[in-house]
């Protein structure tokens, strides 16, 4: 009597690679045999179809997983593209990203810096940028100067901001306390 494949990981590969002798010897075997073999394959076949229904459920399920990750991160990405020109957002919330300014072929004009501010905010510089010492005795090279102009009520008032530059007696880095100026 021939011996059926063993149900397994190789059993449809063992089946697909039969050979001609093997299904004469079958056939020879009688047809008891072939009867057990057709069974055999029917197991097979129905053990394949649970696992293809099994993993087409799982493709499903990922498939609506992935619609809903890009649904979120399509929200997220808008969320991200907010800023205070095209939402309500307060321009401080804009973070430090340059945004491009005017429009293209478009000259712009800035307000010139005047010569008697109505006020003057120095920024002192306290420590060295490059080896931290202080610098509270140094003497002020040079002032890196940006003026506001804010409209009030009566009047426009015009505030200087001083950013101290130093020397450092130890190093000789020059330092500036710039980063405490508000932007132009």
């Amino acid at each position: 009597m021939i011996s059926l494949p063993v149900m397994g990981k190789d059993t449809r590969k063992k089946i697909l690679d039969i050979k001609k002798e093997q299904v004469l010897e079958l056939y020879e075997a009688g047809p008891e045999a072939v009867v057990l073999f057709i069974m055999h394959i029917q197991d097979m076949l129905n053990n394949l179809g649970l696992k293809v229904e099994s993993q087409q459920k799982i493709i499903e399920q990922q498939e609506r997983q992935i619609q809903e990750q890009g649904k979120r991160i399509q929200g997220l990405e808008a969320i991200i593209k907010k800023d205070s020109h095209n939402s309500s957002k307060p321009p401080s919330s804009d973070g430090y990203r340059k945004r491009p300014e005017g429009q293209k072929g478009h000259e712009g004009k800035t307000l010139q810096m005047v010569s008697h501010p109505d006020k003057v905010v120095v920024h002192k510089v306290g420590i060295c940028g490059n080896c931290g010492r202080s610098l509270e005795k140094g003497k002020v090279i040079e002032y890196d100067r940006r003026q506001v102009f804010e409209i009030s009520a009566i009047k426009v008032e015009v505030t200087e901001h001083r950013a101290e530059i130093k020397a450092c007696e130890h190093c000789g880095e020059v330092s500036g306390g710039g980063n405490k100026i508000p932007p132009c």
